[in-house]
């Protein structure tokens, strides 16, 4: 699930474009598998763009979500 989440993020780049060596940070700690959420959510919270693709993404009505997800460990929590 991860990384179908990372390839989405990348395609859907949008305007907003991401660092190289976030990306790179990213992929590192979803194949670590002593990684946890928190993990993850400091490293995407480094990247502006990409806390706002997936904050657009987790908020998106594909998930219908009685809330709204404010913060990205939420947003890696709830996108698994």
């Amino acid at each position: 699930m991860e990384n179908e989440l990372i390839k989405k993020v990348i395609q859907d780049s949008g305007k907003l474009y991401s660092l190289p060596q976030t990306l790179a940070e990213v992929l590192r700690v979803v194949k670590d598998e002593r990684s946890s959420a928190a993990d993850l959510a400091a490293v995407l919270s480094k990247d502006p763009a990409l806390v706002t693709k997936i904050l657009r993404i987790v908020n998106s009505p594909f998930y219908g979500l009685g809330r709204k997800i404010g913060s990205v460990p939420q947003a890696v929590v709830t996108l698994g």
